[in-house]
């Protein structure tokens, strides 16, 4: 397969969506490392800081997710996440200037970042929306999976610039790179062009308006009424569950109980985004292969593994443990996440994907600030390898799920409008 298709290539839309969106990852996963160490080494944090920093990163989808995901479908996705990433841009741009001015401390931290998350649901659940109006339905894996691979190349260099960054200028400057990528973002969206399904158009003119009220219960009765979205909600959210208490118990372990330095952790993540790289080229041939069900179980099955994995670091040389650890997990995750977003993509109509991805996302999302702080009461109270242990466990749940539903039985890759779906091999 080529790394784009002619008509994909020709896809002015989707390139300077792409650019942008390659640009403000690489950006974003600066902040990843950055904004931890700020906190751990220049603000003297703990465990449970970072936890509820990072819990403050998802602090908005419960409560402003399906208000955002009306306003996608009823308004230009496109003008949403203009305004989304240049308010980024901004608050942002505060820690600096606050560590500048000298009252930079760790409840400035949080508050920027909740106030980032709200702007954070609106450019999600838009983004969501744009890309099936930009993208034909045919060419949706294809496009799911090239912003997937970019999202591989930012987890590969952003680490790493950060590591560099943040032993050369300091932590805190290194975030002016995710500053300047918000604005990058805005300038690619500001060249692309508005775009409207004729299809869209045709049932937007006809319906008269709803209430927002209406409309978000028409959302929901989509979602909650569909047994495969449902069965995808629960493993998701079992999923982010795990995500969101491993990923920064992840960090804190590495740089409090084993010592390694920003540089070297920059290395390490790196190393292991090349997984995620390997598999958004792979994750539509592997559901090919042997199914999209048996590719789910499969591949979540061994994040979990690697994840209860991770405090083996404490024999041997940890950085290479580490590094085994985070490719795994992120080869993996990248061909459970990439077919089952592409799935529930094409189980949507159009004028429902604002909706349907802001009523997921409410679930999906809303437990990862529950995680986070789990994480960090656990780490705090029991250890840090017990708070890896449990979201390794709650990984698990996630192919225990799929196994048990009909979605393990789901044999054709999503490339139609409804998938395949043959007996369960096990009764649910």
């Amino acid at each position: 397969m080529k790394f784009f298709s002619n008509a994909l290539w020709k896809n002015k839309n989707f390139n300077f969506l792409w650019a942008g969106a390659t640009v403000s990852l690489v950006g974003t996963e600066v902040t990843n490392l950055a904004l931890p160490v700020v906190a751990l080494m220049i603000l003297k944090a703990g465990a449970m800081e970072v936890a509820i920093i990072k819990a403050a990163e998802m602090i908005a989808f419960p409560f402003l997710g399906l208000f955002a995901g009306v306003m996608a479908d009823r308004l230009n996705p496109r003008r949403i996440m203009i305004v989304a990433d240049s308010s980024r841009f901004l608050l942002l741009s505060l820690i600096p200037l606050a560590y500048v001015l000298g009252f930079l401390n760790i409840y400035v931290l949080i508050a920027v970042t909740a106030i980032m998350s709200i702007f954070a649901v609106f450019y999600n659940i838009a983004y969501s929306a744009y890309v099936p109006l930009i993208v034909e339905r045919d060419q949706l894996v294809e496009g799911n999976s090239k912003l997937n691979t970019s999202q591989s190349v930012a987890q590969f260099m952003g680490p790493m610039i950060a590591g560099w960054l943040t032993l050369i200028v300091g932590a805190v400057k290194s975030l002016l790179v995710d500053v300047c990528s918000y604005l990058f973002s805005v300038v690619m969206l500001l060249m692309s062009k508005q775009v409207i399904r004729h299809e869209d158009s045709i049932t937007k003119n006809k319906l008269p308006r709803k209430s927002i009220w209406a409309d978000i219960k028409e959302g929901l009765h989509f979602v909650f009424s569909d047994k495969t979205m449902r069965k995808l909600i629960a493993a998701t959210g079992f999923a982010n569950l795990g995500h969101s208490i491993a990923q920064p118990m992840f960090l804190v372990f590495a740089y409090k109980r084993l010592g390694i330095s920003a540089e070297r952790m920059g290395i390490i993540l790196a190393f292991g985004s090349i997984g995620l790289f390997i598999g958004s080229v792979v994750a539509t041939k592997i559901a090919q292969r042997f199914g999209l069900g048996k590719s789910m179980f499969f591949s979540m099955g061994l994040v979990g593994i690697a994840a209860l994995v991770t405090p083996a670091a404490l024999l041997g040389v940890p950085e290479i443990t580490l590094a085994l650890v985070w490719f795994t997990i992120c080869f993996a995750d990248t061909i459970y996440n990439i077919n089952q977003f592409t799935l529930r993509q094409l189980l949507t109509p159009f004028e429902l994907q604002g909706r349907m991805n802001a009523t997921v996302r409410i679930i999906i999302f809303g437990v990862m600030p529950v995680g986070s702080v789990l994480g960090g009461l656990l780490a705090a109270k029991i250890g840090l390898v017990v708070s890896l242990i449990v979201g390794g466990l709650a990984y698990l749940m996630v192919p225990v799920i799929v196994y048990v539903s009909h979605l393990y039985s789901i044999q054709q890759h999503p490339d139609s409008n409804r998938p395949v779906v043959e007996p369960a091999v096990v009764a649910e």
